[in-house]
């Protein structure tokens, strides 16, 4: 879910939600580069797909920002 809701009132931020604004989550990382976004942001990293998506935005170019839930560095790598 959206933990903040950013007014779009001349605003630069495109927020979308899953079950409102997209189907899934897969689906709305698949359609984000349809917008020409110069940022990405990722909640969570659960999956390898997710993963994979977030470094084809880095790859094309673009700066995606994501969490992922890991105790050190090493143990992020391995993931």
């Amino acid at each position: 879910p959206v933990e903040f809701v950013h007014q779009h009132d001349r605003c630069l931020v495109t927020q979308r939600e899953v079950g409102i604004d997209t189907a899934s989550f897969d689906v709305a990382l698949k359609n984000s580069l349809r917008q020409a976004p110069d940022v990405i942001l990722i909640g969570e990293i659960r999956s390898q797909e997710t993963m994979e998506f977030a470094i084809q935005f880095a790859e094309t170019g673009h700066l995606c920002l994501a969490t992922l839930h890991a105790n050190n560095a090493n143990q992020a790598l391995d993931r």
